[in-house]
C-alpha cells in the first residue's frame, strides 16, 4: 500500500513537472520574439545613386542605343509593303538578344507607355530617350556615309500637323502598346513566348496603320492636281512611325520621288513632328498601356 501511494504521489508530480516546463518554453518564446521585435531595423531610405543604378546600368543605355539604331536602320531600307513584317522580326530578335539588358524598349514611346502603366521608374526615362535619339542620329550618320548623300536633318514640317495622320499614330501606338502590355504582364510566359508577343503586336499595328493610311490617302482627289507645288503633305507620307525615333530618321517623299525623277540631293524634311509622331505617339502609348491594365483590373475584381 505504501508503494502504491508513492507511485501516485510521483505521477501527480509529472504533469505539475511538464507544465512547469512548458511555461518556461513559452516564456522563453516570448521573450525571443520581443527581442526580435525590439531589434532596431535599418530604416535608411535608399540615395537616389542606389535606386538610380539598381534600375538604370550603362549597359542598358548601350543597349537601346544600339539596338533603336538597328531598328531604324531596318525601317529605313525596307520599302512601305514590307516594312511591317521586317521591323516586327527586327523588334522580335531584339527583345531575345537586349530584352533582358534593358527591356528592349528601342522606341521613346514604349518607355512612355511603359512608364504611364508604372512597369518603369520615371528618374530613368530621359536616360532612354537619350539613349534612343542618340540610337537614331547614329542610324542617319551611317546611312548617310553609306549613301553618299550627306547627313543633313530638316525640320520645316516639325510644326505640320494633319488630324488624320495624328489619329493613325495614336490607334496604331495604342494597338501596339496594348500588346506590349499584355505579353510581359504574362506569368510564366518563357522570353520567346513575350518577344514573339511584341514583335507581332508592332506588325499587327503596322498593318493596321498602313491601312488607314491607304484609306485617307484615297480620299484626295488626284487627278486635281496640277503641278508638283499641288501635291499635299499626306502623299509624301508612306504610313504611321509608331516610334519618334524612327520618324526622326524616316524622310517625307522629295519631289523628285514623286516625279520619279533623278535625285537632286535635296534634303527632305523629317517626319519628326510635334503633333503627329511626338504627342500622337506618346497619347497612343498611354491610352493602350493602360487599357490593358484597366481591363485587367476589372477582371479581377
Amino acid at each position: 500500500m505504501a508503494k502504491s501511494s508513492d507511485t501516485r504521489k510521483k505521477n501527480a508530480k509529472k504533469p505539475a513537472e511538464s507544465q512547469t516546463k512548458s511555461a518556461a518554453v513559452t516564456k522563453t518564446t516570448t521573450k525571443i520574439i520581443t527581442a526580435e521585435r525590439a531589434t532596431p531595423v535599418n530604416t535608411k531610405p535608399v540615395s537616389f545613386a542606389e535606386r538610380f543604378n539598381r534600375h538604370l546600368t550603362p549597359e542598358a543605355l548601350v543597349a537601346e542605343l544600339f539596338g533603336t539604331f538597328i531598328l531604324v536602320v531596318v525601317a529605313l531600307t525596307v520599302t512601305a509593303v514590307l516594312a511591317p513584317l521586317y521591323v516586327g522580326l527586327t523588334l522580335l530578335v531584339l527583345a531575345i538578344v537586349i530584352g533582358g539588358i534593358s527591356g528592349a524598349h528601342v522606341n521613346p514611346a514604349v518607355t512612355f507607355g511603359l512608364w504611364t502603366a508604372r512597369k518603369f521608374p520615371g528618374f530613368a526615362l530621359p536616360f532612354y530617350w537619350l539613349a534612343q535619339f542618340l540610337g537614331a542620329l547614329a542610324a542617319i550618320v551611317a546611312m548617310g556615309l553609306l549613301t553618299g548623300k550627306g547627313i543633313s536633318l530638316n525640320f520645316n514640317s516639325f510644326l505640320s500637323l494633319n488630324w488624320g495622320v495624328l489619329a493613325i499614330e495614336v490607334i496604331g501606338t495604342a494597338i501596339f502598346l496594348f500588346g506590349v502590355i499584355a505579353a510581359n504582364s504574362r506569368v510564366g510566359l518563357p522570353l520567346l513566348g513575350r518577344a514573339m508577343g511584341v514583335g507581332l503586336s508592332l506588325f499587327v499595328a503596322l498593318v493596321v496603320s498602313a491601312g488607314l493610311y491607304t484609306s485617307l490617302s484615297s480620299s484626295i482627289e488626284k487627278d486635281k492636281i496640277q503641278s508638283i507645288t499641288d501635291v499635299p503633305r499626306l502623299l509624301r507620307l508612306d504610313s504611321a512611325t509608331l516610334n519618334p525615333a524612327v520618324a526622326l530618321a524616316a524622310r517625307e517623299k522629295t519631289d523628285d520621288q514623286l516625279q520619279g525623277t533623278a535625285d537632286t540631293g535635296k534634303a527632305a524634311a523629317s517626319r519628326l513632328t510635334l503633333g503627329e509622331t511626338l504627342v500622337g505617339t506618346l497619347v497612343g502609348a498611354a491610352l493602350g498601356a493602360n487599357l490593358y491594365r484597366a481591363l485587367v483590373r476589372r477582371e479581377a475584381k
